[in-house]
């Protein structure tokens, strides 16, 4: 994976474009059937021309590459499905991996692919579609060994309350950094990396612990709670946090940035109320950067 191409042009392709010193990959194109062709994604991003243009044709937006990052499972996932819609995105998503599979270029999904309709079409093709968790075999490991994350469903929630104890009964020297936000898609990410190049650029050795499922393509840490669901339950999030705290400390880095996974308001819905807590809880952070929307005040002072 040497030079890649990107579809489609949205915040996470966004991401990776605005900080492409960083990959170790050389970003070609971008893939985008319905927004900003022929524009250079570069300036559309950070106002630099980089050179990297978006196509609306696949023949063009993969001419030279020899892999194809895909930031879109083929389904709406949480997007605009009137658009998704009105311009079978779904149908010009598989002519496009299709159209790659047939011409040997690899096809990587950042996401993993749940919807049924678009697995069954995959194994009716032989389409085959690699999803990279980035390494999280030693970290799984030393989780399960300090954890006991084995046992019934009972015996592993009734153990929560002796494993919580254990989690915070050794103090930590690695400074920690924890971004969080109002509400979603207001600069969590693009802050986070930020300071983690400043760091970088001052050799101060640090950890960017990244919740979007692009963590490989830094080679960071992976925290995207829809990748680690796909491996293990969600009960075993907060331990896996304070892994990759441990993990980074030893590795001797003296600080490690978080940027949370959505915003960190209260919703609705209990179980993901209790996940953002369980987050926040479990990294611990010696700093909180709150990034704040227009018109949250109201949210705020209630939180």
């Amino acid at each position: 994976m040497k030079k890649v191409a990107l579809y489609p042009f949205n915040k996470i392709t966004q991401g990776l474009i605005r900080f492409r010193d960083l990959l170790d990959v050389e970003i070609v194109s971008v893939i985008d059937f319905v927004f900003q062709a022929g524009c250079d994604a570069g300036e559309l991003v950070d106002g630099t021309l980089s050179d990297i243009f978006i196509y609306a044709s696949q023949e063009e937006g993969l001419a030279g590459v020899d892999t194809l990052i895909l930031n879109d499972p083929g389904t709406s996932f949480g997007g605009n499905k009137g658009i998704f819609d009105e311009n079978d995105l779904s149908g010009l998503w598989r002519k496009l991996v299709t159209y790659a599979v047939l011409r040997g270029i690899r096809v990587i999904s950042v996401h993993d692919i749940y919807d049924q309709d678009t697995l069954s079409w995959m194994k009716e093709n032989q389409i085959k579609i690699e999803v990279i968790h980035g390494s999280r075999g030693n970290l799984f490991k030393d989780m399960d060994a300090r954890y006991g994350t084995e046992g019934s469903n009972t015996e592993r929630y009734l153990k929560q309350f002796e494993n919580e104890a254990l989690m915070f009964s050794i103090p930590k020297k690695i400074k920690r950094i924890g971004i969080f936000a109002t509400r979603g898609c207001i600069g969590k990410f693009t802050l986070q990396m930020k300071l983690f190049k400043e760091f970088k650029k001052n050799d101060i050795p640090v950890t960017a612990f990244i919740t979007e499922p692009t963590g490989f393509l830094f080679g960071q840490p992976e925290g995207d709670i829809f990748k680690f669901l796909a491996q293990r339950p969600l009960e075993q999030y907060p331990y896996y946090i304070d892994t990759v705290v441990d993990h980074s400390e030893r590795n001797g880095n003296e600080w490690i940035i978080m940027a949370g996974q959505s915003s960190i308001l209260p919703t609705s819905n209990i179980a993901f109320n209790s996940l953002r807590f369980a987050m926040l809880k479990s990294f611990n952070p010696d700093h909180v950067l709150l990034i704040v929307g227009f018109n949250d005040d109201e949210q705020i002072r209630v939180l």
